[in-house]
């Protein structure tokens, strides 16, 4: 017989456990097969006792990744008067999942308002307090009732983390921290709003703070590089753009990296904010965003479905599908840099309609950005919602006016780009450096780059070719002087176009005709480089002289190099050579040869027409448009060469 005192042991164990197991065995008993949105329902059933309901808070907290964020909210709201803790985790793992709406932050507020109207342990009352930072609140006195229970729990500490202080420093200075952090926190949550006076306010409010309010803002954006968290995008977006209009420098970086953002509207608040900001540093991020060829997000600026190769979009979404115009960003972000050549990629990559059939909102922000940029830019004549032929005659018409102004861009705009800055001078010094790269695309983006940004980068570059050795950096250094239509480049070219390689000759000759009209030693120079002894620096300089103006001494050169004599010195015929030739004696004595150059665009061969009529636009200044060497000269569809417009334009080039 078992004594009875065993008997009565066991009972009052039962008495103490049975609640206990009646509380752990449903969600013990199945852990493995227990949802997270069951276990987080069983924790909302505040009729359930504590145990078990803590339990279901730690399935759903092991897989909150899969958990609602509003739902984790919920559940750590109800745990809040009891389990405080606990509780702070799930509404961490529910803020960081989702943003929650209004009314349940109103609620959450008001009930951590009622924890702390009530006395209550000092490590309690911190937690309640971290549930109000995290919804958005900022009691009176919560400096005071975190440093009361330092060092914080984890999840306290967590939570301090998110919000920009140090969890782990001296109290005192924890507490200074939050105090100075309070301001600009309340300041955000305004801004964050939907209602727009209220965002108006709070960004006011953050602009008035000033240094005060860096800290916190640029805390927001630690993550966005690999992502936004669900529903924090409006924050985000308010932070970005607080951060471009308090003019702080020490934003640059942090705004530079939400350029390599996933997210479309993070970019495009990055480039804006950049060109508020007025940081020149930024120029060769904003240019890298331009010239990148693998931007995801491009295709969706195209008004016509691109092609499931382009794009994840499927073609019957594509109507509303959501676009961004990132590129447009970036480039309005140059020109108030006081970057002029952002004027021309604009031209040329958006408003050009031969280049791509692009949604109207593009085409109106280029021509937003031209008309904020260039008051006297002719604009007013291109409308982005007319048919092509009278978006082609505007595109012509700005085009022109840019040719015009090409190399007279110092006053273009109000705003002077400081190529003098430490930061630009740095960021261009990497970005010339990566011109000797194996890469193709890093070098292509660095060509490019030089020629947006033009007498900027002069400086660095002549300064990297002094010291360079590598002849391979030295040519693209040579084709990127040609780039950037600064006259202080020419002495450079010159000198190179005596260098030993040949093929830097070539380059550097090619380079210099880019300067031909603007400095008289240049085509004096071309002329002596058709005595050059090897091929290829004279087949350079004969393509650069087609734009050279009619004298006697360019039909003498013409006499003397024909290319009969060159095929008799190289030993075989050159078809550049044959082709620059007609092209250059074409402007020098008249439409004579133009029988052969009109057959030269009709030619079966892409590469051959396309040569002849880059020489010939080259010769005479024409637009793109007149064009197409992509066309077929043997399909019946194909149109004939405009052969009056192009003879009026020889004979204006002749008269000049």
């Amino acid at each position: 017989m078992v004594p009875i005192r065993i008997v009565r042991a066991t009972l009052c164990v039962l008495g103490v456990m049975l609640p206990l197991v009646g509380g752990l065995l449903p969600v013990a008993g199945a852990a493995d097969e227990m949802t997270v949105d069951r276990a987080l329902r069983r924790v909302l059933r505040t009729h359930l006792p504590l145990s078990g309901r803590l339990a279901a808070a730690a399935v759903a907290l092991e897989d909150r990744e899969s958990a609602d964020g509003e739902t984790l909210a919920r559940a750590g709201l109800a745990l809040l008067p009891e389990a405080p803790s606990v509780a702070t985790w799930l509404l961490l793992a529910g803020t960081e999942a989702a943003w929650l709406d209004e009314d349940l932050r109103s609620r959450g507020r008001s009930r951590v308002d009622a924890l702390l109207a009530a006395p209550g342990e000092d490590a309690a009352r911190a937690s309640w307090t971290a549930a109000g930072l995290l919804l958005g609140h900022r009691p009176a006195g919560f400096e005071d009732a975190l440093v009361a229970a330092w060092p914080p729990d984890a999840a306290t500490a967590a939570v301090l983390r998110r919000a920009g202080a140090d969890p782990t420093g001296p109290a005192a200075a924890t507490r200074a921290t939050l105090a100075r952090r309070a301001p600009a926190a309340r300041a955000l949550e305004k801004a964050t709003s939907a209602e727009v006076e209220t965002m108006r306010e709070g960004l006011d409010a953050l602009l008035d703070l000033g240094d005060a309010a860096l800290p916190l803002l640029l805390h927001e954006l630690r993550t966005v590089a690999g992502g936004v968290p669900p529903g924090r995008l409006p924050r985000t977006m308010r932070s970005i753009l607080a951060l471009g209009l308090l003019g702080r420098r020490e934003a640059t970086p942090a705004l530079v990296a939400c350029l390599d953002s996933p997210n479309g509207w993070v970019k495009v608040s990055a480039a804006t904010a950049l060109g508020d900001l007025g940081d020149p540093a930024a120029a060769i991020a904003l240019c890298y965003q331009l010239m990148y060829r693998g931007d995801v997000l491009r295709p969706l600026d195209q008004w016509d479905w691109p092609g499931k190769r382009a794009t994840t979009v499927s073609q019957a979404d594509w109507s509303s599908a959501e676009y961004y115009v990132v590129d447009g960003a970036a480039a309005d972000a140059l020109l108030r840099l006081g970057a002029p050549g952002a004027v021309a990629w604009i031209l040329r990559n958006q408003l050009d309609p031969s280049k791509s059939n692009f949604r109207v909102r593009v085409l109106q922000d280029g021509i937003d950005a031209l008309r904020r940029a260039v008051p006297d830019a002719p604009v007013d004549a291109y409308n982005p919602d007319t048919g092509f032929p009278q978006r082609r005659a505007a595109f012509e018409a700005l085009l022109a006016w840019w040719t015009g102004r090409r190399f007279d861009d110092g006053d273009l705009l109000d705003v002077k780009f400081d190529a003098a800055d430490p930061g630009f001078r740095r960021e261009a010094r990497r970005m010339v450096e990566r011109l000797r790269g194996r890469s193709i695309m890093e070098l292509q983006i660095s060509q490019e780059t030089c020629a947006l940004l033009g007498r900027a980068v002069t400086p660095t570059l002549l300064e990297t070719l002094a010291v360079a050795k590598s002849r391979v950096l030295r040519t693209e250094i040579a084709r990127a002087l040609g780039a950037v239509r600064d006259v202080e480049a020419v002495p450079v070219l010159l000198a190179l176009m005596h260098d030993d390689a040949s093929f830097l000759r070539a380059v550097a000759t090619t380079s210099a005709g880019s300067y031909l009209g603007r400095d008289p030693r240049v085509e004096r120079a071309l002329i002596e480089r058709l005595d050059d002894p090897e091929a290829a620096p004279r087949v350079a300089a004969l393509k650069a002289l087609v734009a050279a103006p009619p004298s006697d001494g360019m039909r003498a050169a013409l006499e003397r190099h024909t290319p009969e004599t060159h095929a008799k010195r190289f030993g075989a015929e050159d078809r550049d050579f044959h082709m620059a030739w007609t092209i250059a004696r074409l402007v020098q004595a008249g439409p004579g040869d133009w029988p052969s150059v009109r057959e030269g665009l009709g030619h079966p061969e892409r590469y051959v027409r396309r040569t002849w009529w880059d020489l010939l636009r080259r010769a005479l200044a024409l637009p793109n448009s007149w064009y197409d060497a992509n066309l077929d000269p043997s399909d019946p569809s194909w149109e004939r060469v405009d052969e009056p417009r192009i003879l009026e334009a020889l004979r204006a080039r002749r008269a000049r």
